[in-house]
């Protein structure tokens, strides 16, 4: 049995004056830099102030979900291997620079995902809509396409504000393609100062140009959807390599040995592996890509509380007990 709770405020927006000082709430920080809060404090000028038990566990499961299945239980077991395979990449085989690069764009989605899930479960909590940040980008059938579904609220940032700012696409065909690399450029400068984020800004934008010259053309390389998603997804994949590597001597043997150009030298073992992790790193990057690409996500899924999903949330959290280690902050907070 469930219970409803009603209060009569006097006025018809009761915690406005609340609102500037939940402009700089927390859950925000979990979002992006730039975030219109006007969108969403538009939920608590209600004439009720209704708390039921049964919302409230929506919130709750939400942001419990995506701090036990996607933080701990995926980005982080895959983070264990990664970031020792980056740091020694001149020793890693082939198979394990590809492993590395594919379990990096696992690590990154899932990490970046869960703590914009998380802050929208907790800004439910207040009564506080946050938009959706990340629409299963993995699922994209073009790089246009992956921007429209990947953090949002920063590549709606980019359009609105530097983008459009810059001209958009009323100046011509030249100057859109000059904005749209400039755009992209200083997006991935805003990650960090180092060059090899212009240089994922950069990649990203010369596939923005290439992309909207082929529409423009009304040329189409690829007519299957399944080739389109798979060409997206390794397109992006290849992107990520700049974004993680330290500098571009790491990018350099990287890509190497993704694309086989270190002839002489192919190796397909997995020695630089820690044994420790190794089962759990490939259960995490299955799993981590069977619910990319076949699940739905969690802005789908409509939640109901039952025994059973009682059930599978206590086994999620003992699960994670079970493999919580060492403190690990969220990706995004580096950034």
């Amino acid at each position: 049995m469930s219970l409803t709770f009603t209060a009569e405020p006097p006025m018809p927006t009761p915690i406005f004056f609340l609102l500037p000082g939940m402009s700089r709430s927390f859950p925000t920080k979990f979002l992006a830099p730039w975030f219109d809060t006007t969108k969403s404090f538009r939920s608590l000028r209600i004439p009720k102030l209704i708390l039921f038990i049964g919302k409230i566990s929506v919130p709750v499961v939400l942001s419990l979900f995506s701090v036990f299945q996607k933080k701990l239980l995926i980005a982080d077991l895959l983070a264990t291997i990664v970031s020792p395979l980056v740091t020694n990449m001149a020793a890693s085989s082939n198979l394990e620079a590809i492993l590395a690069m594919i379990a990096y764009s696992m690590q990154l989605y899932f990490d970046f995902s869960g703590y914009s899930d998380m802050a929208v479960g907790l800004g439910l909590m207040m009564n506080i809509q946050f938009p959706q940040n990340f629409n299963s980008p993995y699922k994209a059938l073009s790089i246009t396409e992956f921007w429209q579904r990947w953090h949002i609220s920063l590549s709606t940032w980019l359009r609105d504000y530097l983008y459009i700012s810059l001209g958009g696409n009323r100046r011509g065909r030249w100057t859109t393609y000059r904005n749209l690399l400039l755009t992209m450029a200083i997006g991935g400068l805003w990650h960090g100062g180092s060059w090899t984020f212009a240089l994922w800004g950069l990649f990203h934008g010369i596939l923005l140009v290439i992309e909207k010259f082929f529409r423009e053309k009304k040329w189409q390389l690829l007519r299957f959807k399944s080739l389109k998603l798979l060409a997206t997804f390794f397109l992006v994949n290849i992107g990520w390599i700049f974004f993680r590597s330290p500098n571009f001597k790491t990018i350099g043997i990287w890509f190497q040995k993704i694309f086989l150009f270190n002839s002489e030298k192919l190796t397909w073992d997995l020695i630089s592996l820690p044994e420790r992790f190794k089962d759990r790193f490939f259960a995490s990057l299955i799993i981590g890509l069977l619910l990319t690409f076949l699940a739905k996500n969690t802005w789908e899924i409509r939640f109901k509380p039952s025994t059973l999903n009682a059930a599978l949330l206590g086994i999620l959290f003992a699960l994670c007990l079970m493999f919580m280690g060492d403190e690990s902050p969220f990706l995004y907070f580096q950034f």
